[in-house]
């Protein structure tokens, strides 16, 4: 058999190594062209990426941008703005509120143990942090804060706790506190620990590694002990972007660097129109006139301090030439605007309520972007009182009826059925917003109820009111109006009056009502009732 030469054999392979090396290229091209999101070309090679898992990104980065979320609530006008605003319309001034709904043996509301654990409830409210310095609702607003500013908040159930009389309380745990420089492999008989969060093999939270102390000065963070949580005392409240992740990321995490070059950018012009509105100058010695007084070698400096209405002799041979700049440039208040638009799309706002600026918005946009906002709103209210709220009442309503139960009554809840489950139901009423046309909304709320398609308590839950609240409020005011003898039932149906209804301002004398002592007078109309 003949032998082929070595070069041959050579030249034969490479030119099957080039030819597979040409497919590969090809195929590279053609995957480029399908997918151009993954090129990577002379106008992508500062498209910056890891490809790390969610956990690995947080590792070296969550303690930043921490630092930097809080930077700017502290120093930024926007930021502030921002988390005030979402603070607002998602827990709202007056909190979020609770309605028990336990229904007695026929399938009924109990009223009136409703209302007994309604009102310990909001008695619990006044006081729920181990310190006792916080309502629930400035607590939650701060927890919401925080979630949203740092990505995450830790709170800490204390449950049979001595000082509280319900033997319930919160503490807020400092996310900085949890340690996510702490993590451990998982092996035989011990659990994985991810950014200070101690899993089992399926990764469910089974204990929190907090420090006992924070670090107040920098540096000096000597002496600290790592402390263990068990998971089932800890709300760990975040929302994840990627599966698997273990830790929370600043909501405010796409705007910050957009939130920091717009702040700067007006702090440069307003220095700028500082510098121009103090109009300096310099003095100008004239080209070989050294004057009477000064001679080409002279160091003094000449400083002149100009008063209104004064004029000034200047040295012999010198002259003034002003200088004050030339202003931020008609350009300034719409590059304002612009970047405000784009922060307001990361943070999820509408310009108007980012900014405060309706100068440029018409009632149709206005009322476009109030109803894309309430839609953000109403996500966030649902998504806190699913992972906050609700795990708040259920632990606070267990202690107090385990208290109560001890106490005999004195403290706590004492219920009729020693089944705690009966009484976890709970209708929660968020804040709700103001009409943009209250009478058109209003008539066809009233025309909805009245074909059924729509009812009283859920057109009022729209707007944060409980139909319960303004039942009791018109108990109230009509028990009011009997005890003056005042008529606030509204204009009489004309039909009524068709049938043979007496009309109020011809019928007959009043009856005698019960004044605020118990005794009895009659209508200071004399007999005829007084219509609002």
């Amino acid at each position: 058999m003949k032998k082929t030469p070595i070069t041959s054999r050579i030249k034969n392979a490479w030119a099957e190594v080039s030819g597979k090396a040409d497919l590969a290229r090809a195929l590279a091209r053609a995957h480029r062209e399908a997918y151009q999101a993954a090129e990577t070309n002379r106008l992508l090679q500062d498209w910056v990426f890891t490809g790390l898992a969610p956990d690995d990104e947080l590792r070296w980065s969550a303690q930043r941008m921490r630092d930097r979320a809080r930077e700017l609530e502290r120093n930024s006008p926007i930021a502030r703005h921002f988390l005030r605003v979402a603070a607002m319309n998602t827990i709202g001034p007056n909190g979020i509120g609770c309605q028990p709904q336990v229904r007695d043996a026929k399938g009924d509301l109990d009223r009136a143990l409703n209302r007994y654990i309604r009102s310990k409830w909001l008695d619990w409210c006044r006081s729920v942090t181990i310190d006792g310095k916080a309502n629930l609702n400035s607590f939650s607003r701060l927890a919401f804060k925080t979630a949203i500013r740092e990505g995450e908040a830790f709170v800490r159930a204390w449950r049979s706790f001595g000082p509280n009389p319900y033997g319930f309380a919160l503490e807020g745990i400092d996310p900085d506190l949890v340690d996510e420089t702490f993590n451990e492999v998982g092996g035989s008989g011990r659990n994985e620990v991810r950014l200070g969060v101690e899993v089992d093999q399926y990764s469910r939270p089974v204990a929190y590694h907090t420090w006992d102390r924070p670090a107040r000065l920098l540096g000096q963070a000597r002496g600290r002990e790592r402390q263990r949580i068990p998971a089932d005392e800890v709300l760990h409240l975040y929302d994840p972007d990627r599966m698997n992740q273990t830790r929370g990321v600043s909501w405010m995490v796409a705007a910050m660097v957009g939130t920091k070059h717009l702040d700067k950018f007006r702090e440069a012009a307003v220095v700028k129109e500082r510098i121009q509105a103090s109009k300096m100058g310099f003095f100008e010695r004239k080209e070989g006139d050294f004057g009477s007084n000064l001679t080409p070698d002279d160091k003094r400096s000449l400083n002149i301090e100009a008063n209104p209405g004064t004029f000034l002799v200047l040295p012999d041979g010198y002259t003034v030439n002003t200088w004050g700049g030339d202003g931020p440039g008609t350009q300034f208040g719409e590059f304002i605007k612009d970047g405000l638009r784009l922060l307001a799309t990361a943070y999820g706002t509408a310009y108007s309520t980012l900014s405060g600026d309706l100068s440029d918005v018409n009632y149709s946009s206005y009322k476009g972007g109030m109803l894309n906002e309430k839609d953000l709103w109403r996500l966030l209210q649902e998504w806190w009182i699913e992972k906050f709220q609700s795990w708040v009442y259920r632990e606070w309503l267990v202690s107090a009826i385990i208290r109560g139960s001890a106490t005999s009554g004195a403290l706590g809840l004492v219920l009729p059925k020693p089944d705690i489950g009966v009484y976890g139901a709970c209708r929660w009423s968020p804040k709700g917003w103001p009409s943009l046309e209250p009478l058109k909304e209003t008539q066809a709320a009233i025309a909805g109820i009245k074909t059924g398609l729509t009812s009283r308590r859920r057109h009022l839950g729209e707007q944060g009111i409980e139909l319960e609240d303004v039942l009791e409020d018109l108990a109230e005011e009509q028990d009011l109006a009997e005890e003056y003898g005042v008529d606030i039932s509204g204009p009489s149906d004309p039909k009524s009056d068709a049938r043979g209804g007496a009309d109020d301002d011809e019928g007959e004398a009043a009856p005698k009502r019960g004044g605020r002592n118990g005794d009895y007078r009659e209508s200071s109309m004399a007999g005829r009732r007084r219509r609002f």
